[in-house]
């Protein structure tokens, strides 16, 4: 049987990043930044790589990251405007320098506030080339896209950061390598997800979590560093160290590996591979929120339910953009991973087909809820989505407000049945902790619903799950109402006559879950049915309360919600 050094060294040796093609796109950044300096000599720019391609984790299919400096121009970070213009003029010379075809499939520039910048087809580019790479030199092409831009140092000296651990330890590169192409092969790693830089500091934070810690935090590295400059190096040494920060971030570390110490930390990676799984990685959130609040770092996004830190940047969350539904899809994929793994085929599971897995009921809470709260007005029992004055700062601060969505959910469910549905004497219960929502239906009416003409056009909400939704959701109401007066049933009342014996059995249950001790799990929540046939209209009342969770979650979840719920709510003219 092969060892764990065996395996991955075989793996390692088909997924990373071959010194030939490294070479070859060594070759064009060179060529690209000769062309800058030859048309932009008075600014004085250079090209750094950051990103796997310098960070030294980078893989055969990798992107390639470039940023130009301007040495001679003295600003910390480019604004929108300038970064603009100039993107536009090196797309045209590369145009003239390489034959590249605007706006084709070889470049575009991506108009994004945040970072502008340009992206290249790099495969297209490289055949341009291959007439000034000499012969001896070609080799096979690997990279096919290239994003270049010119915002701010941030990525460089990030990178920076990365190689040093890849160097400092050695299984900082094997966990790394085969964690990402375990998150990558089972969409981790994607839009709406993780980042690769974002999935990579959060294996860096795990090691160094281990007791001994398998590598030395940012703040130890700094701390060094500044030791460092004063006690060994001469005056002018010490000023161009301190230089090393942008926007008073400060993007020094001590990368002497012999000052710093090697871990005292003995566990194989195998081991570490599976306690990543078994045991997760943990952070107290609300702590990190009062530190946050205590440094005066108020842009630092809290909303999500993922929070890593940049490792120089305090007020920045690398995690920000996974969406609830994927924090839920990742822990899933840890528990079916963890279940199987053990020392020994660990590698084989993690680099064995995509995991597949049920997601089902798909109802997940808002990470907005952070940021907004609803507030219940006791008068009419109607809702308000409210900025939240107070930030959560403790365990049973959140426990109040999933009880208190528990609460609206509740709300929006008896409006479903009583205004939609039209099944005013169905009987709902919640539970005195406000832990559960169990549901006792009228079951013929509920019958009429699932074999109604118009369920067809009920059912597209399921598949919509948006705001606009609720519109179509009153379109079924008007027509399902008029299709009960047909029959000769009147939609306002409904007697106990037409009651059977089964009313009094359980249709549904609502429940959640929330364990204080895990910050990362905030809430649970579970959906229980009996009888099959009645499945179909159960997705659409959970789509229902998705729809709202969705509005809460949009960039104006205060307008956006509240529009969607007063077109929920039912006035009296609407009849």
């Amino acid at each position: 049987m092969k060892t764990f050094r065996e395996k991955f060294n075989e793996f390692d040796s088909t997924y990373s990043l071959s010194d030939k093609a490294r070479d070859h796109l060594m070759t064009f950044v060179k060529m690209f930044e000769r062309m800058l300096q030859t048309h932009f000599e008075q600014f004085q720019p250079l090209v750094h790589t950051f990103g796997s391609i310098s960070n030294g984790l980078a893989t055969s299919n990798s992107d390639c990251d470039l940023f130009i400096q301007f040495a001679n121009i003295h600003v910390d970070k480019l604004d929108y405007y300038t970064s603009m213009i100039a993107l536009e003029v090196i797309e045209k010379l590369m145009k003239m320098e390489f034959g590249l075809q605007l706006r084709n499939d070889h470049s575009t520039i991506i108009h994004s506030r945040r970072c502008p910048i340009i992206k290249l087809n790099f495969r297209q580019c490289l055949r341009h080339l291959q007439s000034k790479i000499p012969v001896h030199k070609q080799s096979r092409i690997e990279f096919t896209k290239c994003d270049i831009s010119l915002v701010s140092m941030y990525g460089v000296h990030n990178s920076r950061l990365l190689n040093f651990f890849t160097h400092y330890d050695r299984r900082f590169y094997e966990l790394t390598m085969v964690l990402k192409y375990w998150a990558k092969t089972n969409d981790l790693i994607s839009s709406h997800m993780f980042s690769t830089y974002a999935f990579t500091m959060l294996i860096v934070f795990f090691l160094q979590q281990q007791n001994p810690p398998v590598l030395p935090t940012v703040n130890d590295l700094n701390r060094l560093a500044k030791k460092s400059i004063f006690l060994k190096q001469p005056a002018p040494q010490q000023q161009q160290q301190q230089q090393q920060s942008i926007h008073h971030w400060d993007f020094d570390f001590c990368d002497d590996i012999e000052l710093i110490g090697k871990s005292r930390n003995r566990k194989p990676t195998s081991l570490l591979l599976l306690e990543f799984f078994k045991q997760g990685v943990h952070c107290n959130k609300f702590e990190l929120a009062e530190e946050k609040e205590r440094n005066q770092f108020n842009t630092f996004n809290m909303t999500s339910f993922f929070c890593i830190e940049d490792p120089f940047v305090l007020d920045h969350n690398v995690a920000y953009n996974v969406r609830t539904r994927n924090v839920y899809r990742f822990f899933a994929s840890l528990r079916k991973v963890s279940d199987r793994m053990n020392e020994r085929n660990c590698l084989d599971i993690l680099l064995d087909k995509p995991l597949t897995f049920d997601m089902n009921p798909d109802l997940f809470p808002s990470c907005n809820l952070y940021r907004y709260e609803l507030i219940m007005d006791e008068q009419n029992g109607q809702f308000e989505l409210r900025q939240r004055q107070k930030p959560l700062m403790k365990f049973n601060d959140v426990d109040r407000m999933w009880q208190l969505m528990m609460k609206f959910f509740l709300h929006i469910i008896q409006q479903l049945f009583t205004n939609y549905f039209f099944m005013p004497t169905s009987n709902f219960h919640i539970s005195k902790d406000n832990r559960m929502i169990s549901c006792h239906p009228h079951w013929p009416t509920l019958n009429k619903i699932i074999n109604s003409k118009h369920w067809p056009q009920l059912s597209q909400i399921v598949q919509s799950k948006t705001p606009g939704s609720i519109d179509m959701l009153r379109c079924f109401r008007n027509r399902f109402r008029k299709e009960l007066n047909e029959r000769g049933q009147d939609v306002n009342t409904t007697t106990t006559n037409n009651i059977d014996n089964n009313n009094n059995e359980e249709w549904f249950n609502l429940s959640y879950s929330y364990d204080p001790h895990d910050s990362n799990f905030f809430a649970n929540f579970d959906v229980n049915a009996v009888r099959s046939s009645t499945f179909a209209i159960l997705d659409v009342i959970i789509v229902t309360l998705q729809i709202f969770l969705h509005a809460i979650d949009r960039p104006d979840p205060m307008e956006t919600f509240g529009q969607c719920y007063r077109t929920f709510l039912l006035k009296s003219d609407d009849d």
